[in-house]
């Protein structure tokens, strides 16, 4: 039965292999047609390169021939009107040094601005060009990324200035009280006190009448953490209750309020406490009208356990830690939005000089950071400038494709050529004699030239000839992976068993030239590879079957 399982199991697997045989084509064709993209980009610089040489002894011929046919007007002429003719060239060609020069100066300081080498030739101006598309491309990825940076410190530096606008708000509103409460509840308490006519003083936020011992400020944190949303609620006495009831129905807070109906507590004994319980760490303020019904409310709310210990922690039915977890009955709860220790959140006190100081701090702070981050900003923005300054000289750079444009010093040998002829000229009696020395040693430059032309032409059909085969032959590759495309399971296996041949043979370069050769190969190395590994120590296949048949 385990040799039957294993038939079995050889049977799947090479079926398995029998598909990856099948898609070795397509997969090679992938493989082949990305080679042959890289040759045909070579192809193209090259056909360019060439063409600009052809292009360049073109115009030199037909100069040549220019001047040819110059020369034997003026033999014709008796060399009398070749000294004017000079003369009128040698003009014509010193006014096209000068613009060619201006071209000159303007390229070299725009190529110098972006570090670029000199320009001899016209396969310098041809490297310069391609240079600049790969500039544009990296200039244009910094000028996205610098983008990115700026709209981050931005949005930064605008939460920041509106966080610090609101600090500045808090630390002036308590610089005019002395209440821990925020200045949004205050402002809701004020608005409510102005509709009703009523005095602030008169109802109190709870946090104004409670605070923490001076013996206990170790436990503050805790304590602020657990009263917090206590300490923000509003003590409304019985006789404003309606009226304030009314208002807060009819009015659009803008935030959240919580009051309490006060009226005059029942004489109620207050529950026993633990020694360390969290009631004997604060006090109530001993003047207030509210005293007992704040203290009831307080003893009945609050009646939790300070433990120092997990121990005594997990055995208090309501208990508090220093790092502000708080446990009634079954409920536990920690809230870590907001460190424990962030006197800017503290609502508790009738003194508010703790938080102020807090307040103040965290503004110097967050205003050196707004500080920085406007530096930064001002730096990348300078890098966006700088990007945007190379990308358009890159465009400028761009306006200049000829070579001959810029080549005054070309012009600059001719037009002295001409004046040691015109030397020659007039200080020749025989003028015949020099113009037809001249014509000799210019056809024997026309020979030279016509044959430089000839030899580059050839070079350039043979590269328009290799660039025609390699299109023909990526149209057949892409028909070839058009007609059974590989699934990802197989291509994956593929891969896999590409893996397992660079183990155990050394890694050979792809060239187009071996694709067809080396998908035979490691189609043969990949069975012999599998086979070894699916049946180590196992007979044949087909010996494993006849003996199934024989059972």
């Amino acid at each position: 039965m385990a040799d039957c399982d294993k038939h079995a199991e050889l049977l799947t697997s090479s079926d398995a292999m029998r598909v990856c045989r099948d898609a070795l084509k397509p997969h090679f064709a992938g493989l082949k047609l990305a080679l042959i993209d890289d040759r045909l980009q070579t192809l193209a610089e090259t056909l360019e390169s060439e063409s600009a040489k052809v292009a360049k002894l073109e115009a030199l011929k037909r100069e040549h021939q220019s001047q040819e046919r110059a020369l034997r007007l003026s033999i014709a002429q008796s060399g009398g009107d070749r000294i004017a003719q000079i003369g009128d060239e040698i003009d014509r060609k010193q006014a096209e040094i000068k613009r060619r020069q201006s071209n000159a100066a303007r390229y070299d300081k725009l190529r110098k601005q972006l570090a670029l080498l000199q320009v001899s030739s016209a396969e310098d101006l041809l490297l310069h060009q391609q240079t600049c598309v790969q500039l544009r491309e990296v200039e244009k990825d910094r000028g996205a990324a610098l983008q990115n940076e700026w709209l981050e410190l931005s949005t930064s530096f605008t939460l920041g200035n509106e966080e610090y606008k609101a600090l500045s708000a808090d630390i002036a509103s308590l610089k005019s009280r002395r209440s821990n409460i925020d200045t949004q509840q205050i402002a809701i308490r004020t608005a409510l006190c102005q509709a009703l006519g009523l005095r602030e003083e008169s109802m109190p936020f709870a946090g104004e009448l409670i605070e923490v011992r001076d013996s206990e400020r170790d436990w503050e944190g805790a304590i602020e953490r657990l009263m917090h949303n206590f300490g923000l609620s509003l003590l409304v006495p019985e006789a404003q209750y309606k009226d304030v009831a009314e208002w807060v129905d009819h009015t659009q807070l803008k935030g959240r309020l919580v009051y309490f109906s006060v009226r005059p507590p029942k004489q109620a004994e207050l529950p026993s406490l633990h020694a360390n319980a969290l009631v004997r760490k604060i006090a109530i303020k001993p003047d207030s009208p509210f005293y007992s019904w704040l203290e009831q409310a307080v003893w009945q709310r609050f009646n939790v356990v300070c433990c120092t210990s997990q121990e005594q922690f997990r055995r208090e039915p309501k208990a508090i830690t220093r790092a502000g977890q708080s446990k009634g009955g079954e409920r536990h709860e920690k809230d870590d939005r907001h460190r424990i220790d962030d006197r800017g959140r503290y609502v508790l006190g009738w003194s508010n000089a703790a938080k102020l100081d807090a307040l103040q701090t965290k503004a110097r702070v967050l205003e050196a950071s707004l500080g920085r981050i406007g530096a930064q900003i001002s730096e990348v923005q300078q890098a966006k400038n700088e990007v945007e300054a190379r990308l358009s000289t890159l465009d400028k750079l761009e306006e200049f494709r000829d070579y001959s444009e810029l080549d005054w010093p070309t012009l600059a040998l001719e037009v002295a050529r001409l004046e040691d002829e015109l030397k020659q000229l007039k200080a020749s009696s025989d003028v015949l004699e020099t113009l037809t020395q001249r014509l000799s040693a210019l056809e024997t430059t026309l020979a030279s030239t016509e044959k430089k032309l000839t030899d580059q032409r050839e070079r350039r059909a043979k590269t328009e000839q290799k660039n025609s085969d390699t299109q023909a032959l990526r149209l057949d590759t892409e028909k070839l992976l058009g007609d059974a495309a590989t699934d990802p399971t197989t291509a994956a296996r593929l891969t896999a068993l590409q893996a397992d041949l660079l183990v155990t043979q050394p890694p050979t370069a792809l060239t187009i030239e071996t694709c067809d050769t080396r998908r035979t190969r490691d189609a043969r190395c990949a069975a012999k590879v599998h086979r070894r590994r699916s049946q180590p120590g196992q007979p044949p296949a087909g010996e494993n079957h006849r003996r199934h048949a024989g059972l």
